[in-house]
């Protein structure tokens, strides 16, 4: 179905509940008035007369509505109605004669789908911004801000999860960054979370401390990648989540050279104790203390 084909649909679908916004943006968007379905002949007119909804009557036979067709069983738009005011908008002429025919009684080849599965408070979705005509003609502007009173069902978007709003929740609150030593034989970073509130010099070294289980007497400096050195607190609230920072420890030369090793505290173990003593590959002078030193 081509896009002129399918908005004279929407039109009849529109007229035949009601949804008069909707009517006038299509009719707005050039929407033939007068297109009849392919299988019944039913126009809009038609169906608005059978549905007995005045306003929407009026406004097509303001935009040129045709009084005149006949549908496939040869029926005009007046002989659908029981409203007295629309037969006088269809004919002047005509004496008022009561049809107590109901929708239901229409004898179709097809039932539309908006008619079979009728939702309630129904709204046809045209999915443009609405334009409204001139009404001067009917003096129709009371009934369009009533009208816009009726709202539309409400779209169901799909539920973020508690996990999701953990995350969000994390994210305006924590910094993410990506930590590791320098100078060492592992290359790989570890993700770690800082508390924007609390994003303060001393609270970076404490956090990289913690994590790397390093003692904070062997930091040298704690530098973001590729080559800024961080010093103040200010620095540190600049830094943007998974930043890249290397702890630069006093005796990382020594570390690469394996000839000794600075102090590293275990995983569990108490704040300040040492597991492994610096040594530099030489005996110690103590075991020699009695001997005379040349000089």
């Amino acid at each position: 179905m081509n896009q002129s084909r399918f908005n004279e649909e929407m039109l009849r679908e529109a007229a035949c509940f009601g949804d008069f916004e909707a009517v006038v943006e299509l009719l707005n968007r050039g929407v033939n008035v007068n297109a009849q379905h392919d299988i019944n002949g039913w126009t809009a007119l038609h169906w608005a007369s059978k549905r007995n909804l005045l306003r929407i009557v009026e406004i097509l036979l303001i935009n040129g509505a045709d009084v005149s067709i006949l549908t496939k069983t040869g029926d005009l738009a007046v002989q659908l109605t029981t409203d007295e005011k629309i037969i006088k908008a269809l004919d002047p002429n005509k004496e008022s004669v009561m049809n107590d025919t109901d929708i239901s009684d229409i004898s179709l080849p097809i039932t539309p789908n908006y008619l079979k599965n009728a939702p309630l408070c129904y709204k046809v979705d045209t999915s443009l911004p609405r334009k409204m005509p001139k009404l001067e003609a009917a003096n129709l502007e009371a009934d369009v801000i009533q009208e816009s009173h009726i709202s539309k069902p409400c779209a169901h978007l799909p539920l973020k999860s508690f996990d999701t709003f953990k995350q969000e929740d994390s994210c305006e609150h924590e910094m993410i960054l990506k930590i590791r030593i320098a100078d060492t034989g592992d290359q790989d970073f570890i993700e770690v979370e800082l508390s924007k509130k609390e994003a303060t010099y001393a609270n970076l070294v404490n956090l990289c401390c913690h994590e790397l289980k390093i003692d904070c007497r062997y930091i040298e400096r704690i530098r973001k990648l590729p080559n800024t050195i961080l010093r103040k607190d200010n620095e540190v609230r600049r830094l943007t989540d998974y930043a890249e920072i290397e702890v630069v420890l006093l005796m990382s030369k020594v570390l690469d050279s394996n000839a000794g090793s600075c102090e590293f505290s275990k995983p569990g173990s108490k704040p300040g104790e040492v597991t492994t003593s610096v040594s530099n590959g030489y005996q110690s002078i103590s075991m020699y203390k009695n001997q005379r030193v040349l000089y």
